[in-house]
């Protein structure tokens, strides 16, 4: 999927309009409109105020999948691929109970 499209997705999605975003990112109209047609790209700093506002990765509004991370250890690599699955708001609770996890095992001695 192009940036453009995914650009407007999240638009949609967020009810928010092209003279808003414009504003929220210092950006011409225009320029806003060029980008989600797929006939411009954002510069750096743009693309990362438009990650910011929207709460999302920058690999994510490029449709950008990249080279899965791998450890020496398989189970090291479930966890991340389990982590990565999830929806950004149980990330956190997640983490929080790995974390758990992980001082209780240590405390027992396992």
């Amino acid at each position: 999927m192009k940036f453009g499209e995914v650009l407007r997705m999240l638009m949609e999605k967020h009810d928010i309009t092209h003279e808003q975003l414009a504003k929220v990112l210092r950006i011409s109209e225009t320029r806003l409109t060029n980008y989600t047609h797929c006939i411009l790209e954002p510069d750096f700093d743009t693309l990362k105020r438009i990650a910011v506002f929207f709460d999302v990765r920058i690999d994510d509004l490029l449709d950008y999948k990249g080279a899965p991370y791998k450890s020496e250890h398989q189970m090291e690599d479930e966890l991340l691929q389990v982590f990565s699955e999830l929806p950004p708001k149980q990330q956190p609770f997640f983490l929080a109970q790995v974390k758990a996890i992980a001082k209780y095992c240590a405390a027992q001695g396992l």
